[in-house]
């Protein structure tokens, strides 16, 4: 019985009432509008967020890979890189790639691209020479195709507007 009393009877706390307190006012919007910030605001934020996340994701890539395409840095930037690009790939790479990569790259034209640099080592048949650098050409290149999430959200996008 002193339980029952004891919460019939209980202080009731108040809190002061704020300015921003209550229900939001209730906003009218015509037809146009509503789709605006409906729809149309919410597709914007999702395409910017699936843009940012790709570019943050290419600049993973080109920060591991960027050394192969890139003649102006030095020798021991390229031993660097080339180590840190190992250490990323510990199960496709040796530690041989370092000096692969050092030799080969002053074999190939400064505007080569990667896709060209592999073609022109098969077509000289220096695979067996290099073979780490090969393996790392084919990850390179097979990344590219791969990362084809942004490709299916516009996709989607489009059935949205539709």
């Amino acid at each position: 019985m002193n339980a029952d009393y004891s919460e019939v009877h209980r202080r009731k706390r108040l809190r002061k009432a704020m300015s921003d307190d209550g229900p939001p006012p209730n906003v009218d919007l015509n037809p146009r509008e509503k789709f605006r910030v409906k729809i149309f605001n919410t597709i914007v934020d999702r395409l910017i967020s699936e843009i940012d996340k790709r570019r943050r994701s290419c600049d993973n890539v080109n920060e591991l890979f960027g050394f192969l395409t890139d003649r102006q840095i030095s020798s021991s930037d390229i031993k660097q890189k080339a180590t840190h690009l190992v250490e990323a790939y510990q199960c496709d790479l040796e530690e041989a790639f370092v000096d692969e990569i050092q030799l080969f790259l002053p074999l190939c034209a400064s505007d080569m691209s990667v896709s060209l640099m592999l073609q022109n080592m098969i077509e000289n048949k220096l695979v067996s020479s290099f073979p780490n650098v090969n393996i790392a050409f084919r990850i390179y290149l097979s990344i590219l195709g791969t990362s084809c999430e942004g490709e299916r959200s516009f996709s989607v996008l489009k059935r949205v507007k539709n």
